[in-house]
Formats: C-alpha cells, sequence, structure tokens
C-alpha cells in the first residue's frame, strides 16, 4: 500500500517546503481505481531534492508499469492524455535517441577512465529497456547484460540478467530510472551488490524541475486541452492542486541533491555534470566506490 512520507528521501531533512498537487487521472485509476486525488509536493530546503509525497510500493509500481508503451498501454494512457502519446513515443524510442544517448555516455566514460587504470570487459544496464542503449555503447569485446523488469526483446549483443547480484561487472550504468522509484537509495543499495571494487557506475537522470514556469506552463496547457477534449475527465481534476501534476516522474534532482545521494551510498570519484541529449538536459554522473 503505497504510504505517505514527511522526511527527504535523501538526506532525511524535515525542514520541507510543500504545495499542493494531484495525482494525475491516468495513474489514479489505473494503480488506485481511483479519481484524482490530492498529494503533496515537497522541496527538502537543506539539500533541494524536490519529490511527492506519495510513495507507491513494488505492487502499484508493477500496475503502473506492466506492459508499458505497449499498444494497450499506451491506448489507456492516450485515454486520459489527448495531447502528447504518439510525438512522446515517436521521440522516446526512436534510434536517433539511443544513438545520441549512447554516444555522450562513450564520450565521457572514454574521459573518465583515461587516468584511472581500468579495464571494461563486462557491463550491466540496470533498468536498461531492449539493451540498445548499452549495446551502442561497447564493441563486441565487451560483455553487455541487462536487467530490466519488462519483456522487451532485447536487441543482438545483450544478454537479460535476473538477478544483478549473481556476479559482478566492470561497468554498470541505470539511466532514466531513479526519477520513477519510489526509494532512490534502495535502488542504488541493490545496484552496488553487483560491483566490485573497481567498477565505473554511470547514472543519468532527467535535469527537471516540477515547479519551473516552464513546466507549470506545460501543466495549464494539458489542463485546458482535458477541458476541451476530455471534459469528463477534465472535472475530476478540479481541485487543490489541479495545475501540479504526479505522473510517472516522482523524484527530480538539482547537482546537488544528486551529489549527496551519491555520497550517501559511499561514491567517489564523482563527476557530475548537466548535459542535453536530444533537446533534454540531464543530470549525468559518474563514480566510483
Amino acid at each position: 500500500m503505497a504510504v505517505r512520507t514527511n522526511n527527504c528521501l535523501i538526506c532525511s531533512g524535515t525542514d520541507l517546503k510543500q504545495q499542493n498537487a494531484i495525482v494525475n487521472p491516468f495513474i489514479a485509476k489505473r494503480v488506485f481505481n481511483s479519481k484524482p486525488f490530492t498529494v503533496k509536493l515537497l522541496k527538502c530546503r537543506k539539500c533541494s531534492f524536490k519529490f511527492f509525497d506519495l510513495r507507491l510500493d513494488d505492487n502499484e509500481m508493477d500496475k503502473l508499469y506492466a506492459g508499458y508503451f505497449t499498444a494497450d498501454w499506451t491506448k489507456e494512457r492516450r485515454s486520459y492524455e489527448p495531447w502528447l502519446i504518439n510525438q512522446y513515443c515517436n521521440i522516446r524510442f526512436n534510434d536517433k535517441n539511443y544513438i545520441n544517448k549512447a554516444n555522450m555516455v562513450a564520450r565521457k566514460l572514454k574521459k573518465y577512465i583515461a587516468n584511472l587504470g581500468v579495464q571494461i570487459k563486462s557491463s550491466l544496464d540496470f533498468g536498461g529497456d531492449n539493451g540498445r542503449v548499452i549495446s551502442r555503447i561497447f564493441d563486441d569485446n565487451v560483455e553487455k547484460y541487462v536487467y530490466e523488469i519488462s519483456n522487451s526483446q532485447l536487441v543482438p549483443g545483450v544478454r537479460k540478467i535476473t538477478d544483478p547480484s549473481s556476479r559482478t561487472y566492470d561497468f554498470i550504468m541505470c539511466m532514466d530510472v531513479l526519477e520513477h522509484v519510489s526509494y532512490p537509495q534502495g535502488i542504488i543499495e541493490k545496484i552496488n551488490k553487483a560491483a566490485h571494487k573497481e567498477t565505473v557506475f554511470y547514472f543519468q537522470v532527467p535535469y527537471e524541475q516540477p515547479d519551473s514556469p516552464g513546466t507549470r506552463t506545460k501543466w495549464i496547457i494539458q489542463q485546458f486541452l482535458l477541458l476541451i477534449l476530455k471534459f469528463k475527465i477534465f472535472t475530476l481534476t478540479l481541485k487543490k492542486g489541479m495545475f501540479t501534476h504526479m505522473g510517472e516522474h516522482i523524484n527530480y534532482f538539482s547537482k546537488k541533491s544528486f551529489r549527496q545521494l551519491m555520497e550517501n551510498a559511499g561514491y567517489k570519484n564523482i563527476k557530475i555534470s548537466i548535459e542535453t541529449v536530444n533537446h533534454s538536459k540531464f543530470i549525468s554522473c559518474f563514480a566510483q566506490r
């Protein structure tokens, strides 16, 4: 069962700024079989981490992501969000998107390990979908594995594992995962079980803010489109927080809060930067333990 948290998930701080928000109609129905309801968007004044107070349990996460972006999942989401699905899917899943991401990681990885004296012969993409990013970072001389809960069809040259702690890897990457999960530090602990003392880690999360003018404008436009195109759904959102939606992304990192997350996990040689890939900004982080 989902729980509410009043402590920062990164630094355990209790000095939190609050504002009203709602669970978006698609998630409210798919996960909770309910109408949209009010939640809190919290900002930690100590580490600047922003997050929604509602934390889904494993069963609820499975409900949300089962069949992620399959035809049926997309059709259901489109019935609540008619404005973006086709365009979003085309951008998210086209090959150019993955190629650009892979090229950026490969370029920065080469620079990062230049003075470390490490060799990468095995690699793991934690939450790596079908492996199409990691397959483009390394050639056939590097073993490539993916840990993924979905049933995506793997690209050639990549193998799937069901237990990431069954062995260790020289390189572990985790991209576009930590913004979705209820407890980021728990995922980091799971990743660490697949590492040895010289493993190189790479993390990537969106660099976005739920209370920025651009995001606020987007949500206002979406509410207007609901009013015009899905009036019945629009009426369900008429409550406090209707212009701030809790969607798939429930965690919002700054460079400061992401560094705190890395330091909490015992990482060293932390290199954090803001990168732009496919017109979107990301926090990019290399580290070791």
